[in-house]
């Protein structure tokens, strides 16, 4: 009994190493444990925004198109994936749990600044552009495809330090850019959903990139300055985060990082608008 401590002080610093190195992750998930330090190239990262909902029928094969890109080498490095819920499907027979009219509101300030053509769904958009690929060659359309079309540009580094009370943002690029928004969302993996009415009634969906929370905050050039973390009332069984920086339209990124976190072990504080 007595070697019963060291046993237990041997077993902790095992299981911080492991999570520190990724180690405990399954699959090919490289989870990070907080605090952790996410860190883009100098080349564009571009975000690939998809805006989805529940209620629609023509939307699974788009979510499960988006959910094989967690399996990619190049996912955070080459593209940066999330997945807005719009609420304008839910009179239609079904109230899709992650939608917000925020979210249906962004889409359609994309559609009044002229960078698509619609408000639709699924709706993609990659780096701050309306991208119609997945419709025509969607079988083809892999990460590959989406790091070509972005972007020959080199904005800088973008660098997100991730804490219990929130992140620290650091951009190190060219002062033309002048970047004026953070954009912070916090994104769910692994989750699926018994949908009992409208379009896709009887179907369990599952899903992930979802967005369960976002904030936007104007940028501080002061890199000790820290963004709260989003609120979500929601637990999934992964969650990762997205971070991206934007200009005075605030909606294009101009340069972004991502990653996937623990926090089942610590406390995120919820923000409070």
């Amino acid at each position: 009994m007595k070697f019963q401590p060291y046993f237990a002080t041997a077993l902790a610093i095992f299981m911080s190493l492991s999570a520190s190195q990724g180690l405990l992750a399954q699959g090919k998930w490289q989870a990070q444990a907080l605090p952790a330090t996410l860190k883009s190239s100098s080349q564009v990262t571009p975000v690939l925004e998809v805006y989805s909902s529940q209620g629609c029928s023509s939307c699974p094969p788009a979510q499960a198109w988006v959910s094989q890109l967690k399996d990619q080498a190049g996912l955070w490095q080459k593209v940066v994936p999330i997945v807005f819920h719009v609420d304008y499907w839910n009179s239609l027979g079904w109230q899709d749990p992650y939608s917000t009219a925020s979210y249906s509101a962004r889409q359609r300030r994309y559609k009044a600044l002229g960078k698509i053509n619609a408000v639709y769904t699924p709706g993609f958009v990659v780096a701050g552009q309306e991208w119609r690929d997945w419709f025509q060659k969607r079988d083809k359309a892999g990460i590959n495809n989406l790091s070509d079309l972005s972007v020959e540009q080199k904005p800088g580094v973008l660098t997100a330090q991730l804490k219990k009370d929130g992140i620290q943002i650091d951009f190190a690029g060219k002062s033309e850019l002048k970047p004026q928004y953070v954009n912070i969302a916090r994104l769910g993996f692994d989750i699926k959903t018994q949908v009992k009415r409208g379009e896709n009634a009887s179907r369990v969906l599952p899903e992930d990139f979802i967005v369960l929370g976002y904030a936007r905050y104007k940028f501080n050039n002061n890199i000790s300055h820290i963004y709260a973390w989003p609120s979500s009332d929601f637990k999934p069984a992964r969650e990762g985060v997205a971070v991206w920086i934007s200009g005075e339209d605030q909606l294009t990124p101009i340069q972004a990082v991502g990653g996937l976190i623990h926090t089942h072990s610590i406390i995120i504080n919820d923000f409070v608008e």
